[in-house]
């Protein structure tokens, strides 16, 4: 879901293309060589993640966990084993409501690229970890069915490792936005505008921002101004009756604040998915609804 931010000046602003979007990252430091050297370890974090976590790259964290049997244990890096661990736990507290392993659903329905080598018939969704090193963790899948694609959590998680970067640089200050999905820190706060998520012409609300995240997700949305023009397929699916393959309706959105963006991220689509807005998980992670469109019937 498109959103644009109104923020302080900083001292240094990039975007490139990262995570299948535009990484925009903006930082204030005392000098503008400490605002570039916190710049330049910001980026490398959201490197590493799309490295390790990328779905089509063979070479993969993720990819080569795809590739294993069932209780074959696979050395991965702590990033990716963090978000694994992450990825499972709200996929048992949401009672399946999230859950990355519909990657051979998105393939199926054309959402996902299908990847140009294969896993095997027995396929694994979820793993158990253990550590393997001080950069390296033991992973073994431990389901079966579907691969896992993580693209529904690793996203956030980037922007939560790159805002943890800026801090480590001695930053002041910053944003991380990836493609809607963004992280502030700093004493002053940064407006952000919500756009429709069926008419992103269209702003539907404002917020400030300060030292939380935000991220928002939509099942569709118009890519042309043309009203015939079709909508773009949902890349949301409902993992609780994923053999059915049946997308959510078109023309659902969700935006979620929370303290990290891999919480706010992932909550997305829990609300989406159950079309609750005052899911029990919300209000564990403390985490706040500021915009939900419900899906049409």
């Amino acid at each position: 879901m498109p959103v644009s931010i109104a923020a302080p000046r900083f001292a240094l602003r990039r975007a490139r293309p990262a995570l299948g979007t535009l990484v925009d990252i903006r930082v204030e430091a005392a000098s503008d060589e400490r605002a570039r050297e916190a710049m330049a370890a910001a980026f490398a974090e959201i490197d590493a993640v799309h490295r390790l976590m990328s779905f089509h790259d063979g070479g993969s964290d993720l990819s080569r966990l795809n590739r294993a049997v069932p209780g074959e244990r696979i050395r991965v890096d702590v990033r990716t084993a963090e978000v694994l661990g992450v990825a499972e736990q709200l996929r048992l507290d949401s009672h399946g409501a999230f859950d990355c392993a519909v990657a051979d659903t998105l393939v199926a329905q054309g959402l996902l690229p299908r990847p140009s080598i294969p896993g095997p018939h027995d396929r694994a969704d979820g793993a158990s970890i253990d550590r393997a090193g001080e950069d390296a963790i033991g992973a073994a899948v431990t389901r079966g069915d579907e691969r896992l694609d993580l693209g529904g959590i690793a996203k956030g998680f980037a922007v939560d490792r790159a805002i943890d970067a800026l801090r480590q640089l001695g930053a002041s200050a910053g944003v991380v936005d990836a493609g809607g999905d963004l992280r502030h820190f700093g004493s002053v706060p940064s407006r952000v505008h919500l756009r429709d998520p069926a008419d992103p012409s269209s702003i539907v609300a404002t917020l400030e921002l300060r030292d939380a995240a935000l991220a928002s997700s939509a099942t569709s949305g118009l890519a042309a101004s043309a009203p015939s023009h079709p909508r773009r397929p949902s890349a949301l699916v409902d993992p609780r009756d994923r053999r059915r393959a049946k997308p959510l309706a078109p023309g659902a959105g969700a935006s979620v604040m929370a303290a990290t963006c891999v919480l706010a991220d992932a909550l997305t689509k829990v609300v989406l998915v159950t079309g609750d807005p005052r899911h029990s998980l919300l209000a564990r992670h403390r985490a706040t609804l500021v915009l939900h469109r419900p899906a049409s019937p």
